[in-house]
């Protein structure tokens, strides 16, 4: 197989390694490459950071000849690297933003989203955060956001001056007309373009440092308070009720410890509903195949936090990904819990254009992708344990126990459109004469 380029441009840097040699100096060969890697994954090198490639080769025969190396193969005292890397990261600038500025907080990394919030606090500005931002700032993160933005006129009336974007934006339509409706500066990750709108009147390179800029005392509540009403609504409408899939999402984070993995499709969009939780970090994967590998992502995930881990995830992102759950007998084995949300197929469709009537004909085969599995037998096959629960207290009940295990949720597809659409309504019901126009 010609695996030279074969993932293109989705690595930061791929690099053939020769075959060990016994000679003197593959040591340093070794780990001098090793510390490039590093330092390409990690965006040191002025890019974005990411994953990278390396082709091991090895000579025949596969084992072990029992002899030492021709060389030491420590590394430097005291565990220092053996290649030093010099950081070129980007120098913030100067907050030069006006007073009525909106920051929109993407997929971003973990110093990106609190230098965002320290600036957002400091000038009086609301957030909206997707859950990878993992944004705890109630102060001034607005709760359900999406419908928010979706309510009819509430943006016209609120309209702002600019949109300050940090990461990458993907999961809401609501959000990408916000951004591509005010001029918008984008900060990427080391050099990044996140202009997912392609709307961008500057790109920065970092984010902005708060400068003592002019605050706008009623700018704030004019987002916060429809918000704090509109979250309120939602509250009450999904309340104790049946465990719809916006529930789970919401049971799920207040369950979970420290690390929330969440699949893409419509539980990222759920967990997007629910908000953040302080202290839980969220990992998600984003990209044109962002379902595919999420079990192995969460799985990795767990073992690398070291501690108890949750996903949430869509019925076909657990079936594209359940191998990942063949363990062999002398791995580690995930303190994970794995709630799998099966409404037999991909419910997000029927909540755009596609789940309209007139493609009813086609929509199951094409969209809706139904598939029958029976995930207990699935799990059963791999020796995974496996729980259906159909309330709120079997899933909390569920959740607290430790190792690694399926958590099954049955909803409908017909089901999430209606709690979509009353979901909606309640929240455009909530903020119609909330405040005045703001202006």
């Amino acid at each position: 197989v010609d695996q030279v380029g074969i993932y293109g441009g989705a690595v930061r840097w791929a690099v053939d390694v020769g075959a060990p040699d016994g000679r003197v100096g593959q040591v340093a060969y070794w780990r001098a490459l090793t510390c490039r890697a590093l330092a390409a994954a990690s965006g040191d090198l002025g890019g974005e950071r990411g994953p990278v490639q390396l082709n091991l080769a090895l000579r025949e025969p596969l084992v072990p000849d029992g002899g030492d190396w021709v060389e030491p193969l420590a590394g430097r005292p005291d565990g220092a690297p053996w290649t030093a890397r010099v950081g070129t990261r980007p120098t913030p600038v100067e907050d030069d933003l006006p007073a009525r500025t909106v920051v929109v907080l993407g997929d971003c990394s973990a110093e990106q989203s609190a230098a965002a919030v320290r600036l957002a606090r400091a000038r009086g500005w609301p957030v909206i955060a997707e859950p990878s931002a993992s944004a705890w700032a109630p102060d001034v993160v607005l709760p359900v956001a999406e419908p928010l933005l979706g309510a009819p006129g509430f943006v016209e009336v609120r309209r702002p001056d600019r949109v300050l974007v940090v990461g990458r934006t993907t999961l809401s339509r609501a959000v990408g007309r916000l951004v591509a409706g005010s001029p918008a500066d984008v900060v990427g990750a080391h050099g990044g373009w996140p202009d997912t709108s392609r709307t961008a009147t500057r790109v920065l390179p970092g984010v902005p440092v708060p400068s003592g800029g002019a605050v706008e005392a009623t700018w704030l509540p004019a987002w916060a308070e429809p918000a704090s009403r509109a979250s309120r609504a939602v509250d009450r409408l999904l309340g104790d009720g049946p465990l719809s899939e916006p529930a789970v999402a919401r049971e799920v984070l207040l369950a979970c410890g420290s690390l929330l993995v969440v699949g893409s499709s419509k539980p990222v969009r759920d967990l997007f509903l629910a908000g953040s939780r302080e202290g839980v970090r969220v990992l998600a994967n984003r990209g044109a195949a962002g379902i595919d590998g999420t079990v192995s992502t969460a799985v990795g995930a767990a073992l690398a936090h070291g501690g108890p881990t949750v996903a949430l995830l869509g019925d076909l992102t657990f079936l594209h990904d359940s191998n990942g759950l063949v363990l062999g007998p002398s791995e580690p084995r995930p303190d994970l819990s794995l709630v799998v949300v099966n409404n037999d197929g991909g419910a997000i469709f029927g909540l755009l254009e596609q789940g309209a009537d007139e493609h009813a004909a086609a929509f199951e085969r094409v969209f809706g992708t139904p598939h029958g599995v029976d995930l207990a037998a699935l799990c059963a096959a791999t020796g995974t344990p496996h729980v259906l629960v159909a309330d709120r207290a079997a899933l909390r009940e569920a959740l607290a126990v430790p190792g690694l295990r399926v958590v099954e949720v049955r909803t409908t597809r017909a089901q999430a459109v209606e709690v979509d659409r009353a979901v909606r309504e309640a929240v455009t019901t909530a903020v119609a004469g909330a405040l005045p126009p703001a202006g």
